[in-house]
């Protein structure tokens, strides 16, 4: 399975799924979900970017809204083209609701090569609002960005606030339903002439599609469950992004389950960051760095409430592909124990 989402997803949620069929688990996706029905279909549009300098850049639109992983998540595939620019700066979004905190986020991967969560609210009147944080070149400042619908008619605004000065509209513009849309493209240049640094070159060496052997464990003390699955993991948007997608089964659990993950390189806080969500209806995020020629992969929050860390090596041959991994975790105030084991298998 990815190696970021071992435990907590192709493992433990489908031994969850097991061992919690009528207490924890439910699932069904969450009704909040319904709320971001009105955005389903394809749209295209137009409008305009205010630059700093006073100048308007217009700019043409296509997005695709369509319900994926069993409609646990709502999956965006933006495209704008600013005037003047040969390439569009391309999103991929999942929409969700987060159990774990009773929220509404947005797992986001984009063709500057930025992956993160970003938390969403939608206000009374319907109002999709994505609050993000960036910091680029030195500079943090917050973004606003706000999607309104009213029948086959969508309005898009963007507000920046900088470490100065008042908040200012950037982005302003109408979309319509209907037209061609746009159902993604991995295969877009990165944005603005990006290029993959070395921690993102030498995750490339993974891409590839491999069968996974392994077993996990939700507590110490409990027997091991076996788990296989397949990935497929590409570098996209010219490199500096990678998407990858787990199928996999759980020994005792009839289901089938699925994720996807997405990684790129966070500036600010010097390392890999990956977003996952799965057909458990499951979201996260973990820090990646090179260490040692392995890759390590962290977190730390809740899981079912109880605080959590989580640590993942991947091991990888001398041509830098997979070749095994191992998980521990602790929840609560258990000691820490091995949840996970597999080999990898480059098909």
């Amino acid at each position: 399975m990815n190696f970021e989402l071992h435990s907590r997803l192709a493992g433990a949620a489908l031994l969850l799924a097991v061992a919690l069929p009528a207490q924890d688990y439910d699932p069904r996706p969450a009704p909040q979900l319904a709320k971001l029905q009105g955005l389903v279909g394809d749209w295209q549009g137009a409008g305009k970017m205010n630059e700093p300098t006073g100048q308007e850049t217009p700019w043409t639109a296509k997005i695709s809204y369509r319900w994926t992983l069993g409609g646990h998540f709502l999956q965006e595939d933006f495209a704008v083209r600013m005037e003047g620019l040969d390439l569009p700066m391309v999103i991929r979004n999942y929409y969700g609701w987060d159990r774990e905190r009773g929220r509404y986020v947005a797992a986001m991967i984009n063709s500057l090569g930025r992956a993160r969560i970003n938390e969403v609210r939608i206000l009374p009147d319907g109002t999709l609002t994505t609050l993000q944080r960036h910091h680029e070149h030195g500079i943090a400042f917050q973004e606003r960005a706000r999607v309104s619908v009213d029948g086959d008619r969508m309005r898009m605004r963007v507000d920046m606030l900088m470490p100065e000065g008042d908040s200012v509209q950037v982005i302003e513009g109408a979309l319509e339903r209907g037209g061609e849309g746009f159902a993604g493209d991995w295969g877009v240049g990165a944005w603005m002439g990006a290029q993959p640094n070395e921690a993102m070159q030498q995750l490339a060496k993974l891409a590839g599609s491999y069968e996974t052997n392994g077993e996990m464990t939700m507590a110490p003390g409990m027997p091991m469950t076996a788990i296989t699955g397949t990935d497929k993991w590409e570098m996209v948007f010219g490199g500096v992004a990678m998407h990858g997608r787990t199928d996999g089964k759980a020994a005792g659990s009839p289901d089938a389950y699925e994720s996807h993950a997405l990684w790129g390189w966070d500036p600010h806080d010097q390392c890999m960051n990956t977003v996952f969500v799965d057909s458990m209806g499951q979201v996260g995020q973990m820090q990646c760095r090179w260490f040692d020629g392995k890759l390590i992969s962290t977190m730390a929050g809740t899981q079912m409430g109880q605080p959590t860390t989580q640590r993942y090596i991947i091991y990888v041959d001398a041509e830098g592909r997979a070749e095994r991994c191992t998980g521990h975790v602790t929840f609560g105030a258990m000691d820490p124990f091995l949840s996970f084991r597999a080999a990898y298998r480059r098909t």
